[in-house]
């Protein structure tokens, strides 16, 4: 969910020419975006005045939204219909709920609800497939090799903590049986 203050803003005709200057023609018909970047997902940064007074980054393709199409929903996310994070083309958006927009995504977890697979290869049926209490699907088969590489460490660490224990207490009869 998002900070009220960081959604609320307005565009002035300033932050118009400030945002269009910052945009460059690209291939496959997308506007590249000149200006910064989010580090951790590269989609493009636009600072904008909040109605708190404050300047915040915000994504560029929502400002485009704003700007060159009309107003957007807070509950809705933009997609990027052209798989592009640093493209700020308004044709190439689409306003869609954020469940859509993250299932539409190209990442594993999204690609794995489509193939009904697990990311191990595993295919989910009813028998293979246990549902969390919070509505996740989680495999069978890769719960129960977990489980025995858990079991197995856990063997091995006791395993060796008796041995050691041995070799302490016949190191220490030996001690005791050599002073006499």
């Amino acid at each position: 969910m998002r900070t009220p203050s960081l959604t609320r803003y307005v565009l002035t005709d300033r932050d118009r020419a400030r945002f269009l200057g910052k945009v460059l023609p690209g291939y496959n018909g997308c506007h590249e975006w000149d200006g910064a970047h989010f580090k951790q997902n590269g989609y493009a940064c636009f600072n904008v005045k909040c109605e708190d007074g404050k300047w915040r980054p915000t994504v560029a393709h929502r400002v485009a939204y704003k700007l060159l199409i009309g107003p957007l929903d807070d509950a809705l996310d933009v997609d990027h219909t052209c798989r592009n994070h640093g493209c700020v083309n308004p044709e190439h958006f689409e306003a869609v709920p954020r469940q859509w927009n993250f299932l539409r995504g190209a990442h594993t977890t999204a690609i794995s609800v489509f193939m009904n697979r697990c990311l191990q290869g595993h295919e989910f049926t009813e028998e293979n497939t246990y549902t969390k209490p919070n509505g996740k699907r989680q495999c069978r088969i890769c719960m129960r090799k977990q489980d025995n590489k858990r079991s197995g460490t856990r063997q091995a660490h006791y395993r060796k903590m008796y041995q050691n224990r041995k070799s302490r207490m016949a190191g220490s009869s030996s001690a005791e049986g050599g002073e006499s």
